[in-house]
């Protein structure tokens, strides 16, 4: 190999287009971690840590522990005042939240960072390496278009284009955020195996023997056989094969998933003894960073398969591809359904009219009908039975079916249905208005 390949393989490593996917998945998962980290686990004793009376002082840290060095702190400028501390909290649950569900990505990402790092300066005697990871992963993040798949940001740009042109599939973006990501995991477990291979314990096989002695942070009783010194070897020595595999085995594609595979047991089983908070979970989702986004896209498949066969084929849902507002809610509808129960058919091309059996053309041309095994249903009992099958729009179902929802429901339909070509008009590519010129006058909604 010539330099100039390595630097081509180094260019496609880092600059080729990849997939949002795992980035995606990675950022709700990361989201719900600082959730669980500020809900569970700090919200007990919160002002033991934090506040005017915190048992650590903002002056005591700034004299002793940052020896009055700059220091990135968001808590030191407000107000030394509970009020203002409960408020910075509150904001930051609240930006952890927008971080979960993708909304303002790109500001809720970095400002997830700054506010992460000044709880993490305030008290540095209550984090742990997975606090830091956790850290050092949201500050990665931010350089990622972590927004792009299965997020609100996404839903809200997606109102604005035509489905039939642009697809449903989000962009791809260049894989370096992504990439660091990766190194910066690979790179913890190689520095972890080196410290722990330098040592006498890990090497003798007695380390898993002393980890599980140290009462204070066991969650469960222990069981026999970690009194067994040959099974305490075996797991001591195993953890060094396993860290060492994720470290190195992890980047080749024939050895990935069984390395993966590996470091999700370890975790977990580490996790089910042990208690410390988020440490273990924020390892396991940096795992997911490692799945080809080809494989999560068979893993979907495979999902909607299993559904489709205990459940059913998808239902047929027409709607008027002559209408904007028509075919930009049905694209909205359409993301929403992750397990694909919708088969969206535009009743106004004639090449989909064979599969509209028993189907009402003049009442599709006033309403959306969606296909059931009772025969066509359409208006608010399409949208209610639709809310059904998605399940973004459970928390809706109450609403849906209070008494007395059908009448207003009804009514709101009509209003919106009758004034669709109104509120965003019809669509602009010249292809609706020969259709009508030619006597289709269209409909649907």
């Amino acid at each position: 190999m010539t330099s100039r390949d390595l630097l081509r393989a180094i260019d496609r490593f880092l600059f080729a287009p990849y997939s949002p996917y795992p980035l995606s998945i990675f950022r709700i998962l990361l989201g719900l971690l600082m959730l669980d980290t500020v809900l569970l686990h700090l919200l007990d004793d919160f002002f033991l840590y934090y506040g005017p009376h915190a048992m650590l002082p903002a002056e005591s840290l700034a004299k002793h522990w940052w020896r009055f060095e700059p220091v990135l702190d968001m808590l030191v400028l407000l107000p030394s005042t509970g009020e203002a501390t409960v408020g910075f909290f509150i904001v930051f649950c609240v930006v952890a939240f927008f971080v979960t569900v993708g909304l303002f990505t790109p500001y809720a990402v970095p400002i997830a960072f700054l506010m992460l790092l000044s709880i993490h300066r305030q008290c540095p005697f209550n984090i742990n390496g997975g606090d830091a990871m956790m850290l050092l992963s949201l500050f990665l993040l931010s350089f990622g278009r972590s927004g792009d798949a299965l997020s609100f940001d996404n839903l809200i740009k997606s109102l604005r284009q035509d489905w039939r042109h642009t697809g449903f599939s989000p962009p791809s973006a260049p894989a370096w955020p992504l990439r660091m990501l990766q190194l910066q995991l690979s790179l913890a477990y190689l520095d972890t195996f080196l410290w722990k291979f330098t040592g006498t314990k890990w090497l003798d096989g007695s380390a898993v023997y002393w980890a599980t002695r140290m009462h204070e942070f066991i969650r469960f009783p222990l069981p026999s056989f970690l009194d067994n010194p040959v099974c305490l070897r075996i797991l001591s020595w195993s953890t060094l094969v396993i860290e060492f595999s994720l470290a190195t085995l992890i980047w080749f594609k024939e050895t990935r998933y069984a390395v993966i595979a590996a470091g999700f047991l370890l975790h977990l089983g580490i996790d089910s003894f042990i208690n410390l908070p988020v440490f273990e979970w924020v390892f396991i989702s940096m795992l997911v960073l490692f799945i080809y986004p080809e494989d999560l896209s068979k893993c979907a498949t495979w999902i909607r398969q299993q559904i489709a066969s205990r459940f059913g084929p998808p239902h047929l849902l027409s709607f008027d591809g002559n209408c904007k507002l028509c075919v930009r809610s049905i694209g909205f509808l359409h993301r929403l359904d992750i397990f694909r129960r919708l088969d969206l058919v535009d009743f106004t091309d004639e090449k989909q009219h064979s599969r509209l059996n028993d189907f009402d053309i003049s009442r599709a041309q006033t309403e959306m009908m969606l296909s059931t095994n009772e025969g066509w249903v359409g208006g608010f009992r399409a949208f209610r039975r639709i809310a059904v099958s998605l399940p973004f729009l459970w928390l809706l179902l109450p609403l849906l079916y209070f008494p007395g929802m059908t009448v207003i429901g009804d009514h709101l339909y009509k209003l919106i249905a009758k004034n669709r070509y109104l509120i965003l008009g019809r669509c602009d590519d010249g292809y609706c208005d020969l259709r009508r010129n030619a006597g289709d006058h269209g409909g649907a909604r």
